[in-house]
């Protein structure tokens, strides 16, 4: 009978330690990268978006850009992942692309106002970086030179968080 019981307690030692390795299995199935982070065919859309989500919560660019990106590819109606790939893009200093992706969603979703403004915050933010490389490219005595730091210095103003909305500054504006 003891010997009975000491079989029944190691067989069901086994049989946890192999379920539990099963377990681990399938999350390392879940969390399987190929090189270069890619995440293995196996895993399924809702899988691969949970994982994209978990990273870009952690900000993990790299490893959220690449599984955004396999979801876009498996799903390009996905206006969610459209839009996490531009705030990435964004986020990485990877202005082009991140107007794409905006992009992207906006056309799917015309309505989706996130996405407007980010593309429009980002557009800024090249027009910006264009009137610098300009300033320092030409002669500095041309008026349009001149014009462009005038410019960049608005643009600037524009994205400072005291600018207020655009309506305000209107308002603002024509007050006499």
């Amino acid at each position: 009978m003891r010997h009975s019981s000491t079989a029944r307690a190691v067989i069901l030692v086994t049989l946890l330690i192999v379920g539990a390795a099963g377990c681990s299995r399938q999350a390392q199935r879940a969390e399987s990268a190929m090189p270069g982070g890619g995440v293995t065919a196996q895993v399924t859309g809702e899988e691969l978006r949970q994982l994209a989500a978990d990273a870009y919560e952690d900000q993990d660019w790299a490893r959220a850009e690449q599984r955004y990106g396999e979801v876009t590819r498996r799903n390009p109606a996905d206006v969610e992942a459209w839009f996490r790939l531009g705030n990435i893009h964004a986020r990485t200093g990877r202005e082009e692309s991140a107007v794409v992706a905006y992009r992207e969603v906006v056309k799917r979703d015309p309505k989706h106002t996130r996405a407007w403004h980010n593309l429009g915050v980002v557009q800024v933010r090249m027009a910006i970086t264009t009137f610098a490389e300009m300033g320092e490219a030409t002669d500095p005595g041309d008026p349009l030179t001149a014009r462009a730091a005038e410019l960049a210095a608005g643009l600037e103003a524009l994205l400072a968080p005291t600018a207020g909305t655009a309506s305000e500054r209107r308002s603002a504006s024509q007050k006499p």
